[in-house]
């Protein structure tokens, strides 16, 4: 920290932080803890979530890129 922030400086910062953290989806949250294993060999892509649990995984291939996203 470059700068020092006096209480009210830091209580608004702080409010603003609980704010913005309040307006991500829990889904998004949620899959924030967990792992997920991959393999990917020449002909397909294995995977596992850990803790095991139901989900949904949507891939794609961007292929400019050639980076799955899940």
């Amino acid at each position: 920290m470059s700068e020092a922030w006096d209480d009210d400086e830091l209580l608004s910062r702080l409010r603003a932080a609980m704010t913005a953290a309040e307006a991500v989806p829990r889904e998004i949250v949620e899959a924030g803890r967990l792992t997920i294993e991959l393999e990917i060999t020449d002909s397909s892509l294995l995977g596992q979530v850990v803790p095991p649990g139901a989900g949904k995984v949507r891939t794609g291939l961007d292929v400019s890129t050639s980076w799955f996203t899940l």
